[in-house]
């Protein structure tokens, strides 16, 4: 039977400090930094791709409060490095790490997941019943 670590003490704390607590969401950009989205703790972290002999693995920086109701889930990045955040079924939140990427869509459908499209600079949202589809602006185009 494999070991199980103890948990942490309460109140749980996010990397670098503490441990991920519901990730939800992974990423990976052109120079390979790992981005993780934490639902629980309401953060993205941000993870360099060396692995190290001990936690946190290259651990970088992280975005705190992406929303106070819910907490961040699928994660995309754009050709340019733009980092984009399902804001689990609420809506999709566009970021340039640390800064709110401004224009970014706003779904109020429960969108459940996204993907962008590298080529055509596109945002595809699921929003359960139809795949929308964002300019990187904000602009649905369908």
């Amino acid at each position: 039977m494999r070991p199980t670590p103890p948990l942490p003490p309460l109140p749980r704390i996010p990397p670098p400090a503490g441990e991920l607590e519901g990730p939800c969401g992974i990423a990976v950009d052109a120079t390979g930094r790992v981005y993780v989205s934490d639902y629980y703790h309401d953060t993205i972290d941000l993870f360099s791709s060396d692995v190290g002999p001990t936690y946190p693995y290259g651990y970088l920086s992280q975005i705190t409060n992406v929303d106070p109701i819910d907490g961040p889930c699928a994660l995309a990045l754009d050709a340019s490095g733009g980092l984009y955040a399902n804001d689990f079924h609420r809506a999709v939140i566009g970021f340039t790490p640390p800064t709110v990427f401004a224009g970014a869509p706003d779904d109020a459908v429960h969108p459940t997941g996204l993907a962008i499209d590298q080529i055509a600079q596109r945002l595809y949202v699921n929003e359960r019943d139809q795949i929308a589809v964002f300019d990187l602006a904000g602009t649905e185009l369908g």
